[in-house]
This record gives C-alpha cells, sequence and structure tokens, in this order.
C-alpha cells in the first residue's frame, strides 16, 4: 500500500451513497490510473469544455483539457480518499485539484467561480470518456497551432454565456445550486475585505483553518447588534451552506465555538447574542483552502486601482 503524502489534505466534497438509496437509472464511472481512488457520476454532465487556455495546457500537460461540469453532490466517491491540493490558475483565486494520493492523477477539481458546489470532472478518467465529447472549446485563441477544430463545433476565442449555450436541463439543474454559490460569494467578499482592511498573521495548518471560519462566520453579524438564537443559527446555516463542504460543520457547533472563543456573547439567560467585534481581527487568517493568499492580496489591490482609476475618468 502506498505511504499516503505529508501534503495538507482536506475532505473531498462528493458524497456516498447512503444505505438503501435507490442507483440512478444511468451512471458514469471512472478513477485513477492504479485504481486506488474511484468514482460515479449520478448524472450526465452539465456541459463539457475543451479548454485550451495556458494555463490547462500547462496542468495537463497537453494541448488542452476536456472537463465536465457537474454538481458535486452528482459525484459519489466509491473508492479510496482523494488528495485535495490547492493550485494556482488564470483568475487568481485558485482552485482544488482531486488527485489519488498514489499515483497522482488528477480527477476532478473545484474552481473559485463556483467554490465546493460544482466539479470539472477529468472526462479522461471517466471509465468510457468516448460518450462525452466536447459541447464548446474555449480559450480558443491559445490553442495549438496544430489543434484542428472540427467545422461547425461550438468555438469561442474566450470564455462563453452559460444562459446562451447550455440546453433547458442543465440550467434548470444549476438553478438549484444557486443558492449555495450565492453563499460562497458572500464568504469570499468577507474574505476580500478582511484582507484589505489591513495585514493579517500566517496561516497556521489546521487551527488557523478553524481560525478562519470563525472570524469569517462571525462578520455575518452586524457589530453590537442582538440576534436571537433561531437568528444566529439561520444565518451560520446559510454561511456554512456556502462555504464549508457537505458533511462538514453544523450551525450548532459553530454557534457553539464562536461562543466559547468569545466572537459572540451570550446573555446569561441564553436567548440572545452580541458581536464582540474586537475579537474577530484575532481570528482572521490569510488563507483558505482553495484560495491563494496572495492572490486574495493581488485582487484587492487590482479593485482598488480600478476604482482609482474610474474615479479619475
Amino acid at each position: 500500500m502506498a505511504a499516503r503524502s505529508r501534503t495538507r489534505t482536506a475532505t473531498a466534497p462528493c458524497c456516498r451513497t447512503p444505505p438503501g438509496r435507490t442507483r440512478l437509472a444511468e451512471t458514469f464511472d471512472g478513477g485513477c490510473d492504479c485504481g486506488a481512488v474511484r468514482y460515479r457520476l449520478l448524472a450526465k454532465p452539465l456541459f463539457v469544455h475543451c479548454c485550451h487556455c495556458r494555463w490547462c495546457q500547462r496542468e495537463s500537460g497537453s494541448a488542452f483539457a476536456l472537463n465536465a461540469l457537474i454538481e458535486s453532490d452528482k459525484l459519489e466517491r466509491i473508492a479510496g480518499e482523494p488528495e485535495m491540493v490547492r493550485t494556482p490558475s488564470e483568475s487568481g483565486y485558485g482552485q482544488l485539484f482531486a488527485r489519488c494520493p498514489a499515483c497522482r492523477v488528477a480527477l476532478w477539481s473545484h474552481y473559485a467561480g463556483a467554490g465546493l458546489a460544482s466539479a470539472f470532472v477529468r472526462v479522461g478518467t471517466l471509465d468510457d470518456p468516448d460518450r462525452w465529447p466536447p459541447d464548446i472549446h474555449i480559450f480558443t485563441r491559445s490553442k495549438q497551432p496544430w489543434v484542428v477544430i472540427p467545422e461547425g463545433a461550438n468555438a469561442v476565442p474566450g470564455y462563453y454565456d452559460r444562459e446562451k449555450s447550455w440546453p433547458a436541463e442543465s440550467l434548470a439543474r444549476s438553478q438549484a445550486i444557486a443558492p449555495r454559490i450565492g453563499a460562497y460569494h458572500a464568504a469570499l467578499a468577507d474574505l476580500k475585505r478582511l484582507v484589505a482592511n489591513g495585514p493579517v498573521e500566517g496561516w497556521p495548518g489546521r487551527e488557523g483553518d478553524q481560525r478562519l471560519l470563525k472570524g469569517l462566520a462571525a462578520c455575518r453579524f452586524e457589530a453590537g447588534a442582538t440576534y436571537t438564537e433561531k437568528q444566529v443559527s439561520d444565518l451560520l446555516r446559510g454561511w456554512l451552506a456556502g462555504f464549508c463542504a457537505p458533511g462538514g460543520l453544523d450551525h450548532v457547533t459553530m454557534r457553539r465555538e464562536l461562543v466559547d472563543a468569545g466572537l459572540l456573547v451570550r446573555d446569561k439567560a441564553g436567548a440572545s447574542y452580541t458581536v464582540n467585534p474586537a475579537r474577530i481581527a484575532d481570528f482572521v487568517a490569510d488563507d483558505a483552502r482553495w484560495l491563494d493568499p496572495a492572490s486574495v492580496r493581488e485582487a484587492v489591490r487590482r479593485e482598488r486601482e480600478s476604482r482609482k482609476r474610474d474615479r479619475a475618468g
């Protein structure tokens, strides 16, 4: 058995089949070269990209990357535990690669655009990759000159408008995960705001992961405001759905940890909570599982410069 890598890992945000659940009529299996990690798609992909950008060329070591987009809750892990590896991306926000810890094959990834709500499955790792030719070729402006795109194929020089390209069924499915993606983007906005407001401490591993989550969760509340227990639970439930993997922290645990950390102050009767803003800064670390710290700072810097140019113009 191969030794586990020492690289920091995170639980893969895909599901296992609960006992007694009815299997869908058509599923699609895949896995790595050595067979240690196996997965199953519980539905057809939403859309298949053939990406010719330089980043995908570099990551794949080939001329392009063929990715099948699917909701993360329709990506089932059936054997093994992939290692989640943070990797830079052209957007500056990075991505999470799910790799076999033994043979290192990349199976799928999560981009910052949708966080953990959707996955980009590497079509070549499916047992029957021939089933899924590209629905669209993207970033053809940087494709290798010897690559010939078939006549009549859907191809664009950069990215594209999903509303105009995706089939109606895929658009409907994407709407089902829209609330979670929205909550995730709210969490990203929190992180950018906190980084922009001043220097932050380095990332001290797992403890830092928890500190970041607590700090960002506390920022969902207004300083000095009073909340009932239900209001606190509702805010945390929505926030965690966007920021954490399924099966991760629950709102009850997070509420208790915020109180224990002094971020939320509970009254003696236990009926209401107020925020202690002085403690929030102590719990903010400049990292997240799928975000590169330097990239976040750079994104904030670009945003500030853009606003300055807008005001000057």
